[in-house]
């Protein structure tokens, strides 16, 4: 680092060199897309370059990084666009629910606990449902859980 032009006009220059480091290896950390999501450094004390297995741990280091970085960015990613669609639905007063059918569980958005006031049973959405729209509402239900997966079911109150 001493000696390498580049590290010449680095702001780190002297901060690393008065830790006695002399050297470092740095290796970007792709993203899948190919864009570089940050560098992998290993400063040392004495000049050096990395061995062979050095470089294959550098490599297997800088992958397992890649992964954890965009499964976080993922992961927020998720979180903003939850709260967006709280905030729209709050907004606009309207409510969502998801009902997993094999396991009965059912999911109700925040809005939607604020516009029934209370937690969400079966026999409280059969409730809702117009008296002319239950039985189709009921046909709809046995036939999703024996074929299994998703429904979509628009009904008056």
């Amino acid at each position: 680092m001493e000696s390498d032009p580049r590290w010449h006009r680095s702001d780190y220059r002297e901060h690393v060199l008065t830790h006695g480091l002399r050297s470092v290896w740095s290796t970007p950390i792709f993203a899948r897309d190919g864009g570089v999501l940050g560098t992998f450094c290993v400063y040392q004390r004495k000049p050096a370059s990395p061995s062979p297995r050095q470089q294959e741990l550098i490599a297997q280091v800088t992958h397992i990084a890649s992964i954890a970085i965009e499964r976080a960015q993922a992961e927020d990613a998720v979180k903003r666009s939850e709260a967006f669609l709280a905030e729209a639905q709050r907004l606009s007063r309207v409510g969502s629910f998801s009902w997993r059918l094999p396991t009965g569980e059912i999911t109700w958005s925040e809005q939607l606990y604020c516009i029934f006031e209370f937690c969400v049973t079966l026999d409280l959405i059969r409730s809702r449902i117009h008296p002319d729209d239950v039985a189709f509402f009921n046909d709809v239900v046995q036939k999703t859980r024996g074929a299994g997966g998703d429904f979509e079911f628009e009904h008056r109150l």
